[in-house]
């Protein structure tokens, strides 16, 4: 995954733990994702990067007489999960282990989904061509990830390179924002069929950034922006949001965009 060492550390996964709880974007997304998945009730589902389990949570909803496996290597997140002051999770087992080399066996899951962690993967593709080999045939993975904005012309270009710099410069050289057309690459190169593949855009005009996924990593895409080009500048607030600046204040308005993608193991597939 990635080599973020913060996700390691108990403090950050607890504070990830409670934004994550609090974001109602989360929430709505978290409900789209379920939606797509079209569960029966009685599948083997899979949650890459499974975190604290806050996807895993709803999703059991639904399982009445199925189960969750959840793969995540960063053992913070994970005893934060399994932390006494929380409720259980129905039908939900967790594994240390890194998505790219998934002590499951070949052809055992039904569904499978990456929620808010593709942009930490410092190999997506290996991923995804793990999730597709614990697959059945004809089972379905999901990845639901903040989505940059194609880019039209060599301005777009620059916005979206210099967002993907900054979250690099924090997080290390594997960290990075896809376009929804590469979310389909991806899938494709990983030997998945797209059947499905949505951007969900989110209005916003508030104070802070709370509430929004990777929110620390956008205020250092302003910081930046400051000592940029004005058309620099311009391009990002018609591609992204506005943003006003008070001392310690930070106003904005404009949109973030999330991608829904699902890619099928095709039928005989038996890798």
């Amino acid at each position: 995954m990635s080599n973020e060492s913060s996700f390691h550390d108990h403090a950050h996964a607890v504070e990830f733990d409670k934004q994550a709880a609090m974001s109602a974007i989360h929430g709505e997304l978290a409900e789209r994702l379920i939606e797509a998945m079209e569960l029966r009730g009685d599948e083997t589902v899979l949650d890459v990067a499974t975190g604290t389990g806050r996807f895993a949570r709803p999703v059991s909803r639904h399982l009445a007489a199925g189960s969750i496996v959840g793969i995540d290597e960063a053992l913070a997140m994970l005893r934060v999960s399994q932390r006494p002051d929380a409720d259980p999770i129905p039908r939900y087992g967790r594994i240390a282990a890194t998505a790219e080399r998934m002590p499951l066996r070949a052809g055992i899951c039904d569904r499978a989904w990456v929620a808010f962690s593709l942009h930490h993967f410092v190999s997506a593709r290996d991923m995804v061509l793990e999730a597709g080999r614990v697959l059945k045939p004809g089972g379905r993975l999901f990845i639901l990830d903040p989505v940059i904005v194609a880019g039209d012309d060599a301005l777009d270009a620059a916005v979206n390179g210099l967002i993907n710099e900054v979250f690099q410069r924090s997080d290390g050289a594997g960290f990075r924002l896809f376009s929804l057309e590469e979310m389909r690459r991806l899938m494709t190169d990983g030997g998945l069929e797209i059947v499905r593949a949505d951007c969900h855009t989110r209005t916003v005009d508030q104070d802070g950034i709370e509430g929004i996924p990777v929110g620390r990593h956008w205020i250092e895409v302003v910081d930046e922006l400051e000592g940029r080009p004005a058309e620099l500048r311009d391009r990002f607030a018609e591609r992204y949001f506005r943003y006003e600046k008070a001392g310690d204040r930070l106003h904005i308005s404009g949109a973030f965009h999330y991608g829904l993608i699902a890619g099928e193991k095709r039928p005989g597939d038996e890798r």
